[in-house]
């Protein structure tokens, strides 16, 4: 089947909205508070193997993970947790939560990772 030019119609329909985007500092859900102060500094992995490394400073932290890196992302705590997003996101899909674990080390994904540095 040959479609010509008066095949063509122009599409009425509206571009789909942006998603809503998050102001710096403005916390993503109500409750949640920045880390800013609280976990500053480095982490690394408790079994001290390489390859997941947090770096905590002022509310934002940079994540090396399995040869990947993040860096910048948002820091809140929130449901006794860390959650970390990119900047202006209001979904925390960088990685899955931080537990706090009661030895004061984080849960990550790769395993706990306790702080090694400022």
């Amino acid at each position: 089947m040959d479609a010509g030019p008066e095949a063509i119609r122009i599409s009425t329909t509206p571009p789909p909205a942006p998603p809503p985007t998050r102001a710096a500092g403005q916390a993503p859900k109500p409750g949640y508070v920045s880390c800013a102060g609280k976990y500053e500094g480095r982490w690394e992995s408790v079994s001290g193997g390489a390859g997941n490394e947090y770096i905590f400073r002022g509310g934002k932290v940079t994540i090396t993970e399995a040869f990947q890196k993040f860096p910048d992302l948002d820091c809140f705590i929130g449901e006794g947790k860390i959650f970390i997003y990119k900047p202006g996101s209001f979904k925390a899909d960088v990685v899955e939560p931080l537990e706090v674990n009661n030895d004061g080390t984080l849960q990550t994904e790769l395993g706990g990772i306790k702080k090694m540095g400022n």
